[in-house]
Parts: structure tokens; sequence; C-alpha cells
């Protein structure tokens, strides 16, 4: 299964100081940090990709990236066994979360706001 022709061009993070998903358009602060879609580039909120799915190429499936919700909405069904609960869901145990995350490695400092420790 290959899910995109192409891998995405990030847009760099200076060239917009809002999320650019069009539902949200939040403005990026100290707070509301940038992140990138690991799937379309764009430069998106926390809140707007906190989704995630396996990775668009076919050699890499095995690992999970962030995605925008917009193309969560236009990938997800393409996964029809992929459980998003597994990495991260709210639907899980909150300790087996953290405890497994805390050991994770990650993609890159953008994932690392993910992990919350009461």
């Amino acid at each position: 299964v290959r899910v995109l022709d192409v891998a995405p061009i990030w847009i760099p993070d200076g060239f917009t100081d809002v999320c650019m998903l069009r539902e949200c358009g939040k403005k990026f602060t100290v707070m509301r940090r940038r992140h990138h879609c690991r799937y379309c580039g764009k430069v998106v909120c926390g809140a707007c990709s906190a989704k995630k799915l396996p990775h668009f190429l076919p050699e890499r499936m095995h690992e999970i990236v962030r995605v925008c919700n917009e193309c969560h909405t236009e990938h997800s069904h393409q996964f029809p066994d992929f459980a998003e609960e597994q990495v991260g869901g709210r639907d899980i145990d909150r300790q087996s979360t953290v405890t497994s995350m805390a050991s994770m490695e990650f993609e890159d400092d953008d994932d690392r706001e993910d992990v919350e420790l009461d």
C-alpha cells in the first residue's frame, strides 16, 4: 500500500504565525507550538495534529507519525486495522502510555509536547 505518490515538502516554520488548517487559524505562541504534518507538510498547532497514522512509505509503515486532522480524515480509511489507541489514544491506561512514551525514541522535537506527566 502506497499512501502518497511523493513525500511532502515541509512548510518552513517562519512561513506562518498561525495554524494552517482552515478550521483553526490560531496564532502560535510560546504555549501553542508549531508542528508539521508528516503527510502534507503544513505547519499546524498541537490540537490540529494530535492524530497519528503509519508512515506513508511502505518500507517505514512500522513507524507511527503525527498527521493533521485533514490528512487523518483523508487517509485513515487506508489503514482499517490501525488502532490509534495503541499509540497514545485516550482510551488506554494512562500509566502504561506514560511509561511507553517515556522510553520511546521521538522522530523529532515536535513530538515531545505529547508527553504529559501529572
